[in-house]
């Protein structure tokens, strides 16, 4: 089978996985450890068939990335199934495109938190003065979305890249 073609459905599976991770993080507010396992392991594989001498030092950095989030997270900074697909999406890149993989994630998180913060207030304003009831406006931001997002533009800019380099 050509190796394009494999890496091809190899990127399919992980979006598909990273997408599946967005809408359970939306509704549940959790990702499944399956779908943190799928892109690590689709990325190890990209990594082994387009660049194997990227293999070692993605996997170094993205363990390197598991070690800080998982540190955020131990303090309720941030989720830990965001910080473990945050550290699985970066094994889908060259460590080259890290930083604008990590920016496009945090730019993602920052349009997704600014709805979020809007969408609260309009949630407060709503409630009527001296009602009883209160709107029940969850704080957490499925910060899965944003990864998803963020992932999925730099992926496509890479595409789009690789397509025209031919």
């Amino acid at each position: 089978m050509d190796t394009s073609l494999v890496v091809a459905i190899l990127w399919l599976a992980s979006l598909t996985g990273l997408f599946a991770a967005a809408v359970t993080d939306f509704q549940k507010r959790i990702i499944p450890d399956g779908l943190v396992f799928l892109t690590a392991g689709c990325g190890v594989a990209i990594r082994l068939l387009l660049e194997p001498s990227s293999a070692a030092p993605s996997a170094f950095i993205a363990f390197a990335i598991l070690l800080i989030l998982g540190f955020l997270a131990r303090r309720s900074v941030i989720g830990g199934g965001d910080a473990k697909l945050i550290a699985a999406v970066t094994l889908l890149f060259a460590p080259a495109d890290l930083g604008m993989l990590l920016l496009s994630i945090a730019l993602a998180g920052g349009v997704l938190s600014g709805v979020y913060l809007l969408a609260h207030g309009l949630a407060r304003k709503s409630v009527p003065a001296g009602s009883i009831g209160r709107v029940a406006v969850d704080a957490s931001v499925p910060y899965g979305v944003a990864i998803f997002a963020g992932t999925t533009v730099i992926a496509t800019i890479k595409a789009y890249q690789w397509m025209f380099a031919i």
